[in-house]
C-alpha cells in the first residue's frame, strides 16, 4: 500500500499508539467512576445505573450511599446527578420547603438534552397533596426547577395504586409508566398492571394497554421487566410498546405466554409484534420490549424458536424487528454475525436504535485476546457490524476482580456513543476500595470520520476510503488480521491487535481518502480489522471489519 510523506512527529505518535515506546502525552480516561462525591471520597453503599445524556456531560443515578453529598441522613435509596464537565454531584429532587426525601427514589431516566428527569418515588413529601401511601412518577424540569407528579389519578387526586418504570420523551410532553392504579382512567377495572401514557401538554393520561376497540386487557401488561432498558415510546409519543400476558388484544392469540405488542396511539390499533410471517405467535416468552426513536425497530427479549432459522439455543436472544421491512434479526452477536455460546442477562438499546449494550458471560464475541471470563459488558454497533468489549479500563483491559459478581445494568446515551453500567469490579479504575457496585461511564467514541475497505477478495484490489475527516488533515490508519484489540493511544482505545501495519494519509478538500489497495492471496480466509486517528481531530475513525475471501 502506498501512503503519503512523513509528517511531524509521525514516528513518535505510532510508536506510542502501540506500545513500542512511552506515550507522547496522557491516555484519554475512557472509563471513569461516576458514584463518588464531588470530592472523589467513595460510595459507602451500593449505586445503580440510571441514564446518561446525549451528549455524555449529566448522568443520573440511584444509591443507598450516605456520603455522597452533605446531609444525606433520610437512609433511603436517593437519586443523584453527576455534572461531568463541573464536577458536580446533587441530590434530586428535595423535598417540599428543602426537607429530605421520606422515601426512596430509584429508576431516573433523563430526557437526551438533560433538561427533564422522570423518576419513580415512595416519598410522600415532593409535592403537596401525595396522601396515597404508594410509589408514584414524578417529572423534574431542571431547568424550571418545576417538580410535578405524573401518575396522579382523574381529576388530580392521588392515585389509589403504585406506579413504576417511567421513561421521558425529548420534549419532556410524554411520560410512558405501568401502574397498578385503576383511577387513572375511566373504566380500569381490570385489576391488573396496565401501561400508561400521560401527555404533559394536553394534560391527559391514556391507558395504553387496550386493544383496537379500547377493550381492556384480561391480564397484566408490563413494560421492561429490568432485563432490556430502554423507552417503551417512540419520541413523538406515537407508538408504544409493550408486554402482556393478556390473550385478548388480537384474534387467536392462542399461544398462552407474554407475547410483545405495537400501540399506534393516532390510528387506534394494537398489533402483536411476536409472531412469525405467518402470524402465529411466539412459541416461547417474549417480553422487554423497547422501541427506536422513529418508531421502526422494535427490540425485544424471546426465548421463541420460531422468528428466526439461526436459533439453535434453548436460551434467550435479543431481536430486532424491523416494522418497514417485516423482518426480524438476532442483534447479540459478535462481529462476524455468529450467535453467542451463553445467553445475556441485561441489556440496552440507545434511543435511535442504532446500538445495543447487554451483559454475558458468553465466550466467543471478541476476536481478540481482551475477552475475559465472567460477566462482561458488550455493545454491537449496527452500522458497522462491530461487537466490542464496554467493561474495560481506559488502557482497554477487561475487569479482573470480582468478575462473577458484575452487577450487570446497563444504559446508552440517545445515540449509543456513551455507556454507563454498574459492576462491582474494582480494577475499572485506581483506588476502587469500597467493595460496593460503583456505576461507570464508558466513551466509545463511535462518532469519527467513517472507513471502508471493499470488495475483500483475496488477491484482488480494494477501495480503502475514509469519508468526514478534517479536508486536507493528516491520518494515521492501522491496520490488523489478527483481531481486534483493544491498545490504548493517546486518542483513546483503537480497536487492533498487535503487531499492527500503519500508514499516513492525507485527506483531500472534501475530508476524503480513497486509496487502492492490492489484498495479498495469503490473505484468504483472514479477518481483517482497520481503524485510525485522525491528527488534526485528536479522534478515532470508526471501525471497519470484514473478512477476506
Amino acid at each position: 500500500m502506498s501512503s503519503t510523506s512523513p509528517f511531524p512527529v509521525l514516528c513518535v505518535l505510532v510508536l506510542s499508539w502501540f506500545g513500542n515506546a512511552s506515550p507522547c502525552r496522557a491516555q484519554v480516561p475512557v472509563t471513569e467512576r461516576i458514584s463518588v462525591s464531588a470530592g472523589g471520597q467513595e460510595a459507602d453503599g451500593e449505586s445503580y445505573i440510571g441514564s446518561v445524556s446525549q451528549d455524555g456531560n449529566l448522568v443520573a443515578f440511584s444509591s443507598e450511599a450516605t456520603n455522597l453529598v452533605p446531609g444525606d441522613t433520610n437512609g433511603r435509596i436517593d437519586i443523584f446527578l453527576r455534572d461531568r464537565q463541573a464536577g458536580t454531584l446533587e441530590r434530586l429532587p428535595m423535598g417540599l420547603g428543602g426537607a429530605e426525601p421520606n422515601g426512596s427514589s430509584s429508576s431516573p431516566e433523563l430526557s437526551p438534552d438533560g433538561r427533564f428527569l422522570v423518576f419513580e418515588s415512595s416519598a410522600d413529601n415532593l409535592t403537596a397533596g401525595d396522601t396515597n401511601f404508594s410509589t408514584d412518577i414524578f417529572l423534574l424540569d431542571r431547568q424550571s426547577g418545576g417538580l410535578e407528579m405524573i401518575s396522579h389519578g382523574i381529576g388530580g387526586a392521588p392515585s389509589n395504586g403504585s406506579s413504576v418504570n417511567p421513561s421521558v420523551s425529548s420534549d419532556g410532553r410524554f411520560v410512558l409508566f405501568t401502574s397498578f392504579a385503576s383511577d387513572l382512567v375511566p373504566g380500569d377495572s381490570n385489576n391488573m398492571l396496565d401501561v400508561f401514557l400521560h401527555d404533559r401538554t394536553l394534560q391527559a393520561t391514556e391507558r395504553i394497554s387496550v386493544d383496537s376497540n379500547g377493550v381492556e386487557a384480561n391480564n397484566g401488561s408490563f413494560l421492561t421487566l429490568l432485563s432490556v432498558r430502554g423507552r417503551g415510546m417512540s419520541d413523538d409519543g406515537r407508538y408504544v410498546v409493550f408486554s402482556t400476558l393478556a390473550d385478548n388484544l388480537v384474534a387467536n392469540d392462542v399461544n398462552g405466554v407474554l407475547d410483545v405488542f405495537l400501540r399506534d396511539r393516532v390510528a387506534g390499533t394494537t398489533i402483536r409484534i411476536s409472531e412469525d410471517a405467518g402470524g402465529v405467535g411466539g412459541d416461547e416468552v417474549s417480553s422487554d420490549a423497547v422501541i427506536s426513536a422513529d418508531g421502526n425497530s422494535v427490540f425485544f427479549r424471546s426465548e421463541a424458536t420460531n422468528f428466526s432459522s439461526q436459533v439453535t439455543s434453548p436460551f434467550p436472544h435479543l431481536y430486532r424487528f424491523d416494522r418497514s421491512t417485516g423482518a426480524f434479526d438476532i442483534v447479540m452477536v459478535n462481529s462476524d454475525g455468529e450467535l453467542p455460546d451463553a445467553s445475556f442477562l441485561k441489556a440496552t438499546v440507545s434511543g435511535d436504535g442504532s446500538m445495543v449494550a447487554f451483559s454475558t458471560f458468553a465466550t466467543n464475541l471478541l476476536d481478540s485476546p481482551a475477552a475475559a471470563s465472567g460477566w462482561n459488558v458488550y455493545a454491537h454497533e449496527f452500522s458497522t457490524g462491530v461487537t466490542r468489549l464496554v467493561s474495560v479500563n481506559s488502557n482497554g483491559r477487561p475487569q479482573t476482580a470480582n468478575q462473577w459478581v458484575f452487577t450487570y445494568y446497563i444504559a446508552l446515551s440517545s445515540q449509543g456513543r456513551y455507556a454507563i453500567f454498574s459492576s462491582k469490579a474494582n480494577d475499572l479504575v485506581s483506588g476502587d476500595q469500597n467493595n460496593q457496585p460503583d456505576v461507570f461511564w464508558h466513551d466509545l467514541r463511535i462518532d469519527g470520520p467513517g472507513l471502508d475497505l471493499s470488495p475483500l477478495i483475496a488477491g484482488q484490489n480494494a477501495q480503502f476510503t475514509v469519508d468526514g475527516a478534517t479536508p486536507i488533515g493528516d491520518l494515521i490508519i492501522g491496520f490488523s488480521s489478527i483481531g481486534q484489540g483493544p491498545v490504548p493511544t493517546p486518542f483513546g482505545l483503537i480497536h487492533l491487535n498487535k503487531p499492527i501495519q500503519t500508514f499516513a494519509f492525507t485527506a483531500d478538500a472534501a475530508g476524503q481518502v480513497n486509496q487502492t489497495v492490492n489484498l495479498p492471496l495469503s490473505l484468504a480466509g483472514a479477518s481483517i480489522w482497520v481503524q485510525g486517528v485522525d491528527l488534526t481531530m485528536a479522534y478515532p475513525t470508526t471501525i471497519f471489519h470484514g473478512i477476506v475471501q
